[in-house]
């Protein structure tokens, strides 16, 4: 099969997972699990057992989630991170989580400046000392630790992290991987990309063995070249070595990092020192306001599917904020005119 012709233009391919490849739904279960457990302290049983109940409830359905992710905020821990912040500043509202959309729907501010701003709002609120709930700091790793558990399940999560989970009984939403559209589009636009001589990569907010496990699972890990391979792992390690904070999208580092490879270093891509005759011959994909402000940042083109929570309806949006081009799925990447 054919690409499109636009797609001659490009010699790599860093594709977003989630909203591109992967449905990002166990995700966001998986958040609404994490706030669920520390906001109201509930055994991992009852919250198990209403999974479904309990996201509508956190997320308003998908309500809040869309107008997080036009805030630019690209992980899932960050998502959770941020609701937990502000349900602190709700005492004494009856509504919490209709109170914390109200406050995403109207705020002005986006990453990076929101993690500072909800930061700054939920020390006010609970008395702390400034930094006691900063991004980096050790509130975010509980929020991030407690998703994880819910996202892994116990007993992956003990082999992983070589500890216990401190609320047990959570089985892993893991388990119930599936991908955005049909795998039979995905795979053949991965292979139709693959056959053409593209070279693959990811620039993702998983960590490496939540990428893994998908395609793998679905055999289509062998068209990704494993050096463009980006994960949030990386960003991690760069954010140590380097220590600039955040790294993750909407800053460009993910797809500078995926077009350069693994082995080149954190450090040259900070300061900018990097062979810049690459950028025009990369393409990034994604599905969000994050994907396309990193995309944009590091020079790329971008190309915008519509399979995000926004769905068809985000194409407004990717319009006036220059993407290059817009389809409706990854398997619209394909000719149609070879079909």
């Amino acid at each position: 099969m054919r690409l499109r012709p636009f797609m001659d233009k490009y010699d790599i391919i860093l594709l977003d997972m989630d909203g591109v490849i992967t449905s990002e739904y166990n995700y966001w279960k998986t958040s609404a699990c994490a706030v669920w457990e520390i906001f109201y302290n509930e055994s991992a049983g009852y919250i198990q057992s209403n999974i479904d109940e309990i996201f509508d409830k956190v997320f308003l359905d998908t309500k809040t989630i869309k107008e997080i992710k036009r805030a630019g905020i690209n992980t899932n821990w960050d998502m959770t991170y941020l609701m937990l912040c502000i349900l602190m500043t709700a005492d004494g509202v009856e509504d919490k989580f209709s109170y914390a959309y109200d406050f995403f729907r109207a705020n002005e501010v986006s990453a990076p400046g929101l993690y500072s701003l909800a930061a700054e709002m939920a020390e006010k609120a609970q008395g702390q000392p400034p930094g006691h709930f900063s991004r980096d700091g050790w509130y975010w790793r509980y929020a991030q630790d407690i998703f994880q558990q819910w996202y892994m399940g116990d007993a992956l999560y003990s082999e992983v992290f070589k500890k216990t989970p401190e609320n047990p009984g959570k089985a892993g939403l893991i388990n119930d991987e599936k991908p955005v559209i049909a795998l039979d589009k995905i795979i053949s636009a991965l292979a139709a990309m693959s056959e053409a001589g593209k070279r693959l990569g990811t620039g993702t907010g998983r960590t490496w063995y939540e990428v893994l496990r998908p395609l793998a699972a679905w055999d289509i890990l062998k068209y990704f070249d494993p050096r463009l391979i980006i994960t949030y792992d990386d960003v991690i390690k760069a954010e140590n070595e380097t220590g600039v904070k955040p790294l993750s999208k909407p800053h460009p580092y993910t797809f500078i990092k995926g077009m350069l490879g693994r082995d080149f270093g954190d450090v040259k891509i900070i300061t900018g020192d990097y062979p810049k005759e690459l950028i025009s011959k990369t393409l990034a994909i994604g599905d969000t306001a994050g994907d396309i402000a990193a995309a944009k940042s590091a020079g790329m083109d971008f190309l915008a599917v519509l399979t995000g929570v926004e769905g068809t309806a985000a194409r407004e949006f990717f319009e006036n904020n220059g993407a290059d081009y817009i389809l409706n799925d990854l398997g619209e990447i394909i000719d149609p005119d070879d079909e």
